[in-house]
């Protein structure tokens, strides 16, 4: 592997982020998926807490992510009717005969497999390990959350809540971080989102610290032009790995800044509080962006991504449901590649392994890739530690419409995008039926007018002509709101078409 092993990854030891904690509903209990295990995550009321266990009712083992709420405020399984507290412990059976109910109540067989939660920087964790051993071990374990969030200057640690996004993705968890850490691939593979083919251009990725179980950092730096005064305008930007989930990119465009402030506009622009992003300043001198990225092992073939893009000169002034549907597009554009990829890595010789002979990497770009195989291999057991089987990829999906699925993938998850999908076909909907429907109106109108004192005519006239105009305006708008509508569904993402 060209690198010396060391002490091996616990991955059923660790904290793992499972969802935005602002997406949740309160009133239903939820269904997350890790490591190939079922837990179900709620609310609990005694404690103003989110809780989570594993997703089995103790007497038949149905799923509580079905169950519903006691006006206690009990998580109760809707098969039986078992009912349990915030601790897990049962509270209820209603099948039980009175005489039997305090022995079976305190029966351990009764509780919950309860795992350790809690809520760090907007986003729900849990360590799914329900033994003491398990609990004991999670108090010595922190989640991989950005210290940058909660230190930081005051625009970035304002954003430390807001502006995730969660979404689904039908490739292993493996091929998903070799993706997140890969800059080369996004002029390619996301050109006219977050990149440009013509634009492309080496990568120099140099090692910042050395690979070890905790993961590994690496760096570069572009220069772009220079300033008046013959200082080089520089881009600096590390690449971090945390494993199981983090992988977090930092660019400092404090340089870019400069450069911008040297022109009389924008300098103009910036005292009057209208200057681009890049060409402020934090507090600290320096404007600092960020990809904070988590990649979340559901099951072979399936991963959860969970993304937010704060700034250290403050949060962006764009809605999240009209943020998310550039970030829906960027997951679209190599979505296909990596379903695709990762299958004929595997149909090689123990490809995964031996990826430095399934892949063939002589450029510098690469340096992440290389680095994340080698630590997956010398430290993480080749693969994460799926619950049961050994993680065989499921078959190719060859329907598009599945892989590129928004609905499913994001959409129905997401309350600000749901919600923005209802507005807008709302109203699709009443354009449509204006467009249809008020021109027939303004046709009678037209027709009646003759029956019309002639003083009156010209007001038929007058409002026949407005009925057409706003039916002109809903024939417009329909089309238009379908293909906003449509973004929230699938889009049919064609690289050969991106021009």
């Amino acid at each position: 592997m060209g690198e010396a092993a060391g002490p091996s990854f616990d991955w059923g030891r660790q904290w793992y982020p499972v969802s935005v904690a602002k997406h949740l509903d309160k009133r239903l209990p939820q269904k997350v998926t890790l490591l190939s295990e079922h837990f179900v995550l709620w609310w609990d009321k005694q404690h103003q807490a989110w809780k989570a266990a594993k997703d089995q009712c103790p007497h038949r083992l149905a799923p509580l992510s079905e169950g519903r709420f006691t006006e206690e405020g009990h998580l109760q399984c809707t098969y039986h009717g078992w009912h349990f507290d915030g601790d897990g412990k049962c509270r209820g059976i209603p099948q039980i005969e009175e005489v039997s109910k305090c022995s079976a109540l305190d029966n351990p067989r009764a509780h919950l497999e309860v795992v350790p939660c809690q809520l760090k920087q907007g986003i729900l964790w849990i360590f799914p390990d329900s033994t003491a051993e398990g609990r004991e071990a999670s108090q010595s374990v922190q989640p991989a959350t950005v210290p940058e969030l909660d230190d930081g200057p005051p625009g970035l640690v304002a954003s430390r809540d807001t502006g995730l996004k969660r979404t689904i993705v039908h490739y292993n968890w493996d091929t998903l971080i070799e993706n997140l850490v890969d800059p080369s691939h996004v002029p390619w593979a996301h050109h006219g989102i977050q990149g440009d083919r013509k634009k492309s251009r080496p990568i120099p990725l140099q090692r910042a610290s050395k690979l070890e179980t905790g993961g590994f950092t690496v760096s570069s730096k572009a220069t772009l032009g220079q300033l008046r005064s013959g200082d080089p305008v520089e881009i600096d930007n590390t690449i971090r790995f945390k494993p199981p989930c983090l992988v977090m990119y930092a660019f400092n465009l404090a340089g870019v800044g400069k450069m911008l402030r040297e022109k009389f506009i924008v300098r103009l622009l910036c005292s009057l509080g209208l200057g681009p992003r890049v060409a402020a300043l934090d507090t600290d001198g320096r404007n600092m962006f960020y990809l904070i990225l988590y990649a979340i092992p559901i099951e072979p073939g399936k991963s959860m991504v969970l993304s937010r893009f704060p700034r250290s000169t403050g949060k962006t002034s764009r809605p999240e449901w009209h943020d998310h549907l550039e970030r829906m597009a960027v997951l679209d554009g190599d979505s296909i590649h990596l379903h695709w990829q990762e299958r004929m890595m595997r149909l090689k010789p123990d490809g995964v392994r031996l990826f430095e002979q399934s892949y063939y990497m002589p450029a510098q770009a690469d340096l992440a890739v290389r680095l994340f195989r080698n630590w997956l291999g010398n430290y993480g057991g080749g693969q994460p530690s799926w619950l049961q089987g050994s993680g065989e990829l499921p078959p190719l999906q060859r329907d598009r419409r599945m892989i590129l699925d928004r609905w499913l993938n994001h959409t129905k998850d997401c309350p600000y995008c749901r919600t923005a999908f209802c507005v807008f076909k709302s109203l699709r909907i009443v354009s449509t039926a204006l467009a249809v429907c008020l021109p027939f109106t303004a046709l009678g109108v037209m027709l009646t007018q003759t029956l019309l004192a002639p003083k009156e005519r010209g007001r038929a006239v007058s409002l026949s002509g407005w009925l057409c105009a706003v039916a002109s305006v809903g024939g417009v708008a329909a089309p238009l709101l379908a293909s906003v509508e449509q973004r929230y569904v699938f889009i049919d993402y064609v690289h050969a078409l991106r021009k």
